[in-house]
């Protein structure tokens, strides 16, 4: 399908051993300090960077500086941003990098194995500016299944409009990519003056683990073009049921059917199992779970 766009890019393995690429890495939305742990265990053994320079946004109500205190030997720079002045020293801080290449992630995120190497592959193969990796939402648990299923449309649209060169990176504050320094500042002073070269790759080695129960259900454009869709699905339902005839099926499978090629190939791309049974009621009373979330986010809104 048109819409839908996965990048198959070639490497080249000999890139990698020709530069030796610094790395900061940015750790954003640290309320769980076992979730943060976990995560800088995981960098800890799966990079090859005996030297990586840390940024991490605090929002707990304690600080981490005792704590992170055996990590300091592990890596080149360690620097805690507590909640009450975060935005001023991160614009500091940020102005101050001077590594190759910046890595974005959410505390709790876990690596796999050639995660760093083979992300600083496609960089450096491609000559990339921009690359997004695909993130999955605590995939072992079925409690949680309808999140997983509308993450990973959000997943594979958001990884069609990158593509296609429909999405430009506003927010340094935004997890899930690897950037390169210089569209990093230009990003910061809001100086960008042409297309960034960038790519979404759904490649299973640079999938990323998110160890986390509660995922991100806050809204966007794509939860509110997913919303009207499935509005005008739940019509078209009602309609049907009370006076069924061809055309509202049509309607109906034409609103089903890309939907479920769009989370197949995600999970297919990823090589995931793919939850049939669960797809099917999830796309039952997908119109009642994402009214669920809007009003929600409502709720939280006004209060």
């Amino acid at each position: 399908m048109w819409i839908f766009d996965f990048s198959n890019l070639q490497l080249n393995s000999k890139n990698i051993e020709k530069h030796k690429f610094s790395l900061t890495i940015l750790i954003h939305k640290i309320k769980d300090v076992d979730l943060l742990l976990k995560t800088l265990d995981s960098i800890q053994s799966k990079s090859s960077y005996e030297k990586i320079k840390l940024i991490l946004f605090n929002h707990t109500d304690s600080s981490l500086d005792q704590l992170l205190e055996g990590y300091k030997l592990s890596f080149n720079n360690l620097k805690v941003l507590n909640k009450y002045n975060q935005s001023d020293l991160f614009n500091i801080e940020a102005e101050k990098i001077e590594t190759d290449y910046i890595l974005s992630i959410e505390n709790g995120m876990i690596f796999n194995n050639n995660f760093f190497n083979k992300s600083l592959l496609y960089l450096s193969t491609h000559n990339l500016s921009l690359l997004f990796f695909p993130v999955q939402f605590n995939n072992h648990n079925k409690r949680y299944i309808f999140n997983q299923l509308f993450h990973s449309f959000k997943q594979s649209f958001f990884c069609s409009i990158v593509n296609k060169n429909m999405y430009a990176l506003k927010s340094l504050e935004k997890v899930g990519y690897f950037i390169n320094n210089d569209t990093f500042q230009s990003i910061l002073k809001d100086d960008i003056e042409k297309d960034i070269d960038q790519k979404f790759i759904m490649d299973r080695e640079l999938s990323v683990y998110q160890d986390n129960e509660k995922i991100d259900l806050s809204r966007d454009y794509i939860f509110d073009i997913l919303l009207l869709i499935n509005a005008l699905f739940f019509i078209k339902t009602v309609q049907y049921i009370s006076s069924p005839n061809l055309l509202l099926l049509i309607t109906i499978f034409v609103k089903i059917i890309p939907e479920l090629y769009f989370q197949y190939s995600y999970y297919n791309q990823l090589k995931i199992r793919f939850p049939k049974i669960e797809f099917l009621v999830y796309s039952i009373f997908q119109p009642l779970y994402l009214f669920i979330i809007w009003f929600s986010n409502i709720k939280v809104k006004n209060n």
